[in-house]
C-alpha cells in the first residue's frame, strides 16, 4: 500500500496567493505543502515510517483476529439467507430471491465469490451444493475471506487520519478501526456491514479531499475528487440502500462548511449540483455494477392492497408501475422501503414496539461502545474547544466536515427508521468519527507541539484494547460497564445486538463441558438449525416469520402454519430436566408475545460463553408459572 505523504496547511499572506480563495479562518489562505517537497528531517522520517508501519500492522492483526475468531459462534439470523442465496447463485445464476428479500445483489457476491471458487478447486463441491448441511465447516471460511474488508476499512481510515493529522494519527486511526469491538464483530460476518463501511470511508474520504482541493483552488483536484466520490457512493449503495442517503448528507455537510465563507447563496446551489451529480452518479454506477438487470416489484397484476390508501388515480398509476421491469436493486429498494412502511418488532429497555423509537441509536451507542471511545470522543472536543480558543490553527474540513457527517447520519437514522435492530445500522460512519478523533494526535501549540494529545490518545487506546480483549471471543454481545456487561445488556438491547441466533456454537461448547446439559429443551432463534452446530436435545427454532422447526421438524408456513403455535409447547411443559431460551426470545422482541414472559422469573443455572442463550432448570420455571398462575 502506498500511502499519500501527509500534507500541511500553513498560512501565507494573501497578497502572495491572490489565485486561491480566501481562508475560511481568517487571517490570510491556506494553502497546501507537500512534506514529501521539502528535506524531511529524521523525526518526519521517523514518524512516517512509524504511521506506515502502524497501518500495516493494524490490518494485518484485524484480519488475523477475524481468521481466529471465525469458528467460534453459529450462523447469526442475516448470514444463513447471505451465504445460501450465494451458493444457489454460483450454481444456477439466480439471483432474484434476494431481491425480493429487500437486499442488493453485489455485497455478497464481493464477499463470497473468491472462497466459493477455491470450494470448487479444491473438490469441496458439497460445501456448495448442500450449505445447510456443512454449514459449520464452510461458514468460517467465507467469515475469514469477508475479513478483508475490515482490514481495508482500517487501510482506508488510517490513510485518510494520515492527509489530515499526520503518520501518527494514521497508525492510531487504523488501530482503533480494528480495536472496536463492533467494528471487529461485524468484520467477521458475512453480511452487509463491513463492506459497506469500508465503502464509506471511500466515500466521506474523497469528498473532504475534495472540499479541502477547492478551499485551496485547486479546482483539477477538487473534480477528481468528487468523481471518485461519486463512483464509491454508487460502490455503497450497491452494497446497502442506506447509502442513497450519501449525496445529500455529503453535499449538505459541505454546505455547512462553507458557510463559513460567508457566500450562503453560492454555496447552496453547489450544495444542490452536487447532491444531483451524486445522485446521478450513484445511478449510472449501480446500473454498471449489476449489469443492466431488471425486476418487476410486484408478484401480483390488479389490486394491490399496499395502495389502498392512495386516490383512485394515483392508485392505477402506481399499480401500473409497480407491475414494470425495474433496475434490479431500485426493485429491491421499493421492497425494503414497503418493509420499512410497515415496522417491525423492536426491543429497548425492556419494552417492544413494531414503530421504533427515535432515541434507539442514541442509546445503543451510549452502552454498546467502550467507555474509552466516549473518553477519546471528550477529550477530542475539549481539544476543538481549545484550539478554537486559541485560534493558533483555526478550523478546517478536519473539525467540521467528518463531525458534521457523524451527526447527520445519526439525526438522519433517528427520525427516519422505523425498525431497531440494532447499533450495527450506524457503524458506516465509524471511520468519519475515528478520524476525528485521531485529530488528538495533530501537532498544535495549545497542547504543548501535541504531547499531550498523543499521551492521551495511547491511553484511550490502551483503554480501548483492554475492553475489547474482555468481551472476546465474542465480541457481537459486547456492553460497557455501564451497562453492566453482557449480563445486563439483556435489560437495555437484544437482536443483533446481543443475540443475533448466533449462539448454538457457545451452547454446544457448553454442553461438551457438561453433560448433564444435553437433556435439554432448547428455544432458539434464528435461521439455522442448532443441530448443524452440535447442539443436543430437543430443539424449537423460531425465527422473524415464525415458528420454521419445531422439535426438529420443519413448520409448514403455508395456510396451516397458523395451527403450529398448538404445537409449540410452553418453556414450563418442557419434559427434559433443563430448558434453553434465547435471549431475543425472552427477552427480546421476537417469538408469540408472552411466550417466554416466565423465565425472566427465573435464576439462570447457566449461561452460554457469549452471553446470548440462558439456562433454566425445568423444575423452576414451573414452579414460576404455577406462581404466576396462582397470583393471577
Amino acid at each position: 500500500m502506498v500511502v499519500p505523504p501527509p500534507c500541511e496547511l500553513r498560512k501565507t499572506s494573501a497578497s502572495a496567493t491572490e489565485s486561491v480563495p480566501s481562508s475560511w479562518v481568517g487571517g490570510g489562505v491556506e494553502t497546501e505543502v507537500c512534506l514529501a517537497a521539502e528535506p524531511r528531517s529524521g523525526a518526519e522520517a521517523w514518524s512516517r515510517n512509524v504511521g506506515l508501519g502502524a497501518i500495516v500492522a493494524a490490518c494485518l492483526t484485524g484480519w488475523g483476529m477475524v481468521w481466529i475468531l471465525a469458528d467460534r459462534v453459529s450462523a447469526t439470523y442475516d448470514e444463513v439467507a447471505y451465504q445460501d442465496q450465494a451458493a444457489r447463485w454460483w450454481r444456477t445464476g439466480e439471483d432474484e430471491t434476494i431481491s425480493r428479500m429487500g437486499s442488493p445483489v453485489t455485497f455478497w457476491k464481493l464477499q463470497q465469490t473468491v472462497p466459493l471458487a477455491i470450494f470448487d478447486l479444491v473438490g469441496l463441491d458439497c460445501w456448495i451444493d448442500q450449505p445447510a448441511q456443512h454449514r459449520a465447516e464452510s461458514l468460517p471460511w467465507l467469515r475469514r475471506a469477508s475479513g478483508v474488508f475490515l482490514a481495508l476499512t482500517a487501510a482506508l481510515t488510517g490513510v485518510w487520519a494520515w492527509r489530515i493529522a499526520g503518520p501518527i494519527a494514521g497508525g492510531f486511526a487504523a488501530w482503533m478501526t480494528v480495536l472496536s469491538p463492533n467494528l471487529l464483530a461485524h468484520g467477521g460476518l458475512i453480511t452487509m456491514e463491513s463492506p459497506l463501511t469500508a465503502a464509506s470511508a471511500v466515500v466521506f474520504w474523497t469528498a473532504w479531499e475534495a472540499l479541502r482541493a477547492r478551499n485551496q483552488g485547486r479546482a483539477a483536484a477538487a473534480r477528481r475528487w468528487w468523481l471518485a466520490t461519486g463512483l464509491s457512493v454508487g460502490l455503497a449503495f450497491s452494497l446497502k440502500f442506506t447509502a442513497l442517503l450519501y449525496p445529500w448528507l455529503v453535499a449538505g455537510c459541505g454546505w455547512v462548511v462553507e458557510l463559513r465563507r460567508g457566500e450562503v447563496a453560492a454555496a447552496a446551489w453547489r450544495a444542490l449540483a452536487r447532491g444531483l451529480g451524486l445522485m446521478m452518479s450513484l445511478v449510472l454506477v449501480n446500473l454498471l455494477l449489476t449489469g443492466g438487470a431488471t425486476l418487476v416489484p410486484s408478484r401480483h397484476q390488479g389490486a394491490h392492497p399496499v395502495l389502498e390508501r392512495l386516490p383512485e388515480p394515483a392508485r392505477r398509476g402506481v399499480g401500473w408501475l409497480i407491475e414494470r421491469p425495474w433496475p434490479r436493486d431500485w426493485a429491491a429498494l421499493a421492497i425494503q422501503l414497503q418493509h420499512q412502511r410497515g415496522g417491525g418488532p423492536s426491543y429497548l429497555l425492556g419494552e417492544v414496539r413494531d414503530r421504533g423509537w427515535r432515541e434507539y441509536y442514541l442509546l445503543a451507542l451510549v452502552v454498546k461502545m467502550p467507555l474509552a471511545v466516549w473518553g477519546l470522543l471528550a477529550a477530542r472536543a475539549w481539544w476543538s474547544w481549545v484550539e478554537w480558543r486559541e485560534s493558533t490553527q483555526g478550523r478546517t474540513q478536519a473539525d467540521l466536515f467528518a463531525p458534521l457527517v457523524v451527526m447527520g447520519f445519526l439525526a438522519i437514522a433517528s427520525l427516519g427508521s422505523s425498525r431497531n435492530y440494532g447499533m450495527r445500522y450506524v457503524l458506516p460512519v465509524a471511520p468519519a468519527a475515528i478520524v476525528w478523533v485521531a485529530g488528538l494526535l495533530r501537532a498544535s501549540r495549545p497542547l504543548g507541539g501535541g504531547r499531550l494529545g498523543r499521551a492521551a490518545g495511547l491511553a484511550g487506546l490502551t483503554a480501548l484494547a483492554s475492553a475489547t480483549a474482555s468481551c472476546l471471543p465474542y465480541p457481537l454481545t459486547f456492553f460497557n460497564t455501564l451497562a453492566g456487561g453482557v449480563s445486563g445488556g439483556a435489560w437495555w438491547l437484544a437482536d443483533s445486538n446481543l443475540d443475533w441466533g448466533q449462539g448454538a456454537r457457545p451452547l454446544a461448547e457448553c454442553q461438551a463441558q457438561r453433560p448433564e446439559l444435553t437433556d435439554l429443551t432448547l428455544f432458539a432463534f434464528g435461521d439455522a438449525d442448532p443441530a448443524e452446530f452440535g447442539v443436543v436435545g430437543v430443539i424449537h427454532l423460531i425465527d422473524a416469520h415464525g415458528f420454521k422447526r419445531i422439535d426438529g421438524r420443519l413448520v409448514d408456513r403455508g395456510p396451516q402454519a397458523g395451527a403450529s403455535r398448538q404445537c409449540l409447547p410452553r418453556p414450563e411443559f418442557s419434559a427434559t430436566r433443563y430448558v434453553a431460551v434465547s435471549l431475543s426470545l425472552s427477552h427480546g422482541p421476537w417469538g408469540p408475545p408472552g411466550w417466554f414472559a416466565v423465565v425472566r422469573q427465573v435464576q439462570p443455572i447457566a449461561v452460554t460463553p457469549d452471553g446470548s442463550i440462558w439456562i433454566y432448570e425445568t423444575q423452576a420455571v414451573r414452579q414460576a408459572a404455577q406462581s404466576q398462575t396462582n397470583s393471577n
